[in-house]
């Protein structure tokens, strides 16, 4: 692409052959850095990116604070001040520069930054950019740069006292840190979840948690590039290209626009001193669209914009572009007003997950933790993921590959479950950081939507014990939540991403009503995991958008005996699981009245672990497949939640290690592009054939009920053909009438949808509770060969097993040579498939990744069911 502008440029623009030569440099400035505690005097190795945590670990200093009991012995590190520093020198080369900036992608949070004795920057934000002049401090060798790292603690613990009122934190763990009731979590532009979640400790982090680096410029210089899709469709794609470019001079230079499979355009601009912005109109015919999955190929253009003025050029910037149109659709019909998303004029359902972070110390997910978890996103089906509002706006990879994967962003602000006092420099602050994400993030195509917060309006008018009843600063309150929410942070939007969907929070009702109404947007549906009641609560339950609802599973045992190991321990009262189970005790309460009222509870604690993610996922799929059902209705689901940020019982479908619980295997099933599906409501069976394909469906749907042993009741097979997109039910029959004399207990009804290409998709579901259910006890056959990394295990059953689990105990977390896991969610070894169904007589075959050798294997290998 360089190489046909520069020739381009040359040949038809009389541009002199030094055109393109390189004047920009870049100094990186990550790597190794010292540090110390700000009033001690000992110093010791760093990391950067890093947090101070990390560094301590690394160190020795401080133990893992995620084994164990490890947090609470690290709660001091918070109310300390930290010192970062590291010398370099700067090559003859990059001195001759006119310029040169010093780049902080960023900081956590309270930083003094001084180049050589001279102090440069103050900051108060984590999630924002910084950039500074530093040209006139430089010096060939022996640059010594520092970074001061205030405790945010003694930062904000001041504005806390100050403040007339306090409202209702909802998961500041404040007690945990030693503050008693003081939850100063709002008074800092920090993610909300180091201050603890109900599935996360409370580790307060410091550090420089993104890259550092110095650049040096000569001349203009090209500042960013938007590209404004002003109305794309199969026929035309019409963009303004927006570029900024930065001089000190005044005179003419030339932008240069290219990309894969289009004719370059060389647009002719007049630069005059200060922050030009030159507005480029580009229009490509019959473009290659970018789709989400499932509907059609991620295509990206590689586009370049280059800018030179006179003989020196000004940089360049290389940016994939997925042209797209992504559309909330907020239409009002008879039950209320339409919440979807329609891509490319086409609706398209979502089905997908919330996204927290990955991780507490952030800097370590790197890039193969990154393309772990998105890629399982992407393996499970899905086409949404929602970035939550108490963490943080993710890394620019999570990005590129939610854009490459066809992965759609619903992506919050930082703000969650909390009243915050939005006014003086802490307004200043979030509109800073919300203009500078916005900017970050607008050219990719996945991103799909901007939510001021998660559920603090909710939280403001319908949470109990928020408002105070104290006029004065109750209206304050609502003046100050009116300004955040509709009126700045959509205000940001529109600037700097025209044509980007935004809602004020989630859950919402577009009349800003004190009670969100499932009928006019999206809804958080809590009330099956919050109050015990009947098993069919999903499946009655109708809601124009599901942006967050869930079920708690312990962390499979793997996980457990890494932060667990002394078998003492395990049980579900125990001081150590209770620990990792931050939801407390109604949290794990409600695990096991679930499994008292559709499976039953054990003392064997391995099995009731077990159970719960079985539980967990049997739920979460009965309320998928009822969501995809009323898709003519319900425009998206996406379950709470993907992934963990350290290893503990929650809703996530996969834990920190990335262990994929049931419910991950379930969805896979779930998300597929045909769902067949039987609904079972009031003595009824209704049997559902639901396609997201964005063509017509054509194909053959087989459905039977039958005994555990393979005996069939009935069966029925028909001819499908229905449009794209769509929900049909094919047929429904009264539960008793199929049956006859054989009671619910002792059947199960599958369903097997094959379509005109031969690919077949199955559904089996129990008629009955698996309480209730008479199951057999299976006699498994399994065959395990060496296959690649490891083996495939063929596993079949002489009656219905269900549930049937595969597990090579000890073996399935990769280790470091001292045998610990290693940290994060690139560690699980994942089987191809588990917990799933087999019908009497059905066989499947399991890929198992392994450095085992195959008598090892074997003898360690367990296969059991329900």
């Amino acid at each position: 692409m360089k190489r046909i502008l520069f020739l381009l440029a040359v040949t038809l623009l009389g541009w002199a052959a030094p055109a393109f030569a390189y004047l920009h440099g870049t100094l990186p400035l990550d790597g190794a850095w010292q540090m110390r505690q700000a009033r001690g005097h000992q110093t010791y190795p760093a990391t950067v990116p890093g947090t101070v945590h990390t560094d301590l670990m690394a160190a020795g200093l401080i133990d893992d604070p995620f084994m164990g009991f490890g947090e609470r012995a690290v709660q001091w590190v918070d109310k300390e001040d930290w010192v970062y520093t590291r010398t370099f020198d700067v090559p003859d080369t990059l001195l001759a520069h006119t310029r040169a900036e010093l780049c902080f992608d960023g900081l956590d949070t309270y930083a003094d930054v001084t180049l050589n004795g001279t102090r440069i920057l103050q900051t108060d934000n984590m999630f924002r950019r910084w950039r500074v002049a530093v040209d006139s401090l430089l010096k060939p060798s022996g640059n010594v740069l520092e970074v001061y790292l205030h405790s945010p603690v003694k930062v904000d613990l001041p504005k806390w006292e100050a403040y007339p009122v306090h409202y209702r934190v909802s998961n500041d763990q404040s007690a945990n840190g030693g503050l008693l009731d003081k939850q100063i979590s709002v008074f800092a532009r920090k993610a909300g979840y180091h201050y603890g979640w109900d599935w996360g400790p409370r580790i307060v982090t410091s550090g420089i948690w993104r890259s550092v680096r110095l650049e040096f410029l000569r001349g203009a210089v090209l500042r960013d590039v938007f590209f404004h899709q002003v109305a794309v469709s199969a026929k035309e794609a019409r963009l303004k290209v927006e570029v900024e470019v930065e001089t000190r001079v005044s005179g003419p230079a030339i932008v240069a626009i290219g990309a894969d499979g289009i004719r370059p355009i060389y647009s002719r601009q007049q630069l005059e001193p200060g922050l030009n912005r030159i507005e480029i109109p580009v229009s490509i015919r019959n473009p290659r669209l970018w789709w989400p999955a499932g509907q059609g190929e991620a295509f990206l253009y590689d586009f370049q914009v280059a800018v030179q003025q006179g003989n020196l050029s000004c940089g360049s910037q290389r940016t994939k572009v997925g042209l797209r149109s992504v559309r909330l659709v907020r239409n009002a019909d008879s039950k209320g007003r339409s919440f979807y998303f329609e891509v490319n004029g086409r609706p398209v359902f979502m089905k997908g997950a919330n996204y927290i972070p990955n991780d507490l110390f952030l800097p370590r997910v790197g890039r193969e933790g990154y393309e772990r978890v998105v890629g399982d996103a992407a393996a499970a089906g899905m086409n949404m993921l929602r970035v939550w509002g108490g963490g943080v706006y993710e890394d620019d990879y999570f990005y590129e590959l939610c854009d490459r994967y066809g992965i759609l962003v619903w992506q919050d602000f930082m703000f969650s479950c909390s009243i915050y006092p939005y006014e003086g420099a802490l307004r200043e602050s979030a509109l800073a950081e919300a203009e500078d994400n916005v900017r970050r993030l607008r050219n990719h195509a996945c991103i799909a939507l901007w939510c001021g917060n998660n559920e603090c309006c909710d939280m403001w008018y319908g949470w109990s014990n928020v408002q105070k009843g104290i006029p004065a600063y109750d209206n304050m309150a609502v003046a100050q939540l009116n300004l955040q929410y509709y009126h700045d942070l959509p205000e940001v939007v529109r600037r700097c991403s025209p044509g980007t969907d935004y809602v004020p929070s989630s859950p919402w009702s577009p009349e800003g009503s004190r009670n969100t109404n499932p009928m006019l947007a999206d809804s958080h549906y809590w009330t099956p995991w919050q109050k015990r009641g009947p098993s069919d609560q999903y499946e009655r339950h109708h809601s124009r958008f599901y942006s967050e609802y869930g079920f708690q599973s312990f962390a499979g045992m793997e996980t457990v005996r890494a932060f667990a190991p002394d078998s003492a321990d395990w049980r579900p009262d125990s001081e150590m699981m209770m620990f990792h189970q931050r939801g407390g005790t109604r949290a794990n309460r409600r695990m096991l009245e679930m499994l008292e009222d559709e499976y039953y509870v054990t003392e064997r604690f391995p099995e009731l672990v077990y159970l719960t993610q079985m539980a967990q996922a049997d739920i979460m799929r009965r309320a998928v497949e009822s969501h995809r059902r009323d898709r003519d209705f319900c425009g998206g689901t996406l379950i709470w939640q993907l992934n963990d940020c350290w290893p503990v019982a929650s809703w996530a479908g996969r834990d920190w290690y990335g262990t994929w619980k049931p419910l991950h295997y379930f969805l896979r099933e779930a998300y597929r592009d045909v769902l067949p599906s039987v609904s079972l409501l009031d003595g009824e069976m209704g049997f559902w054939v639901v396609s997201d394909r964005p063509s017509a469906l054509k194909g053959t749907l087989e459905v039977s009920v039958e005994r555990f042993d393979g005996s069939p009741l009935w069966r029925e097979r028909m001819p499908v053909s229905q449009a794209a997109g769509s929900s049909v039910c094919w047929l429904r029959m009264e539960q008793a009438r199929v049956l006859g004399h054989v009671l619910a207990s002792q059947a199960y009804v599958r369903m097997i949808f094959t379509d005109a290409a031969g690919t077949s998709y199955r559904s089996v579901r129990l008629l009955s509770s698996v309480k209730e259910a008479k199951l057999p006890r299976p006699k498994f056959a399994i065959q395990a060969t060496p296959s690649g990394n490891g083996f495939d295990v063929t596993v079949s059953a002489d009656v219905f097993a269900k549930g049937v689990f595969l597990n090579v105990p000890g073996a399935m977390l990769r280790t470091d040579v001292s045998g610990k896991p290693l940290p994060g969610n690139g560690t699980a070894l994942n089987f191809s498939d588990n917990y799933f169904d087999l019908t009497a007589g059905e066989s499947r075959t399991v890929h198992i990744p392994s450095a085992l050798s195959l008598d090892e294997f074997r003898s360690r290998l367990v296969v059991t069911s329900i």
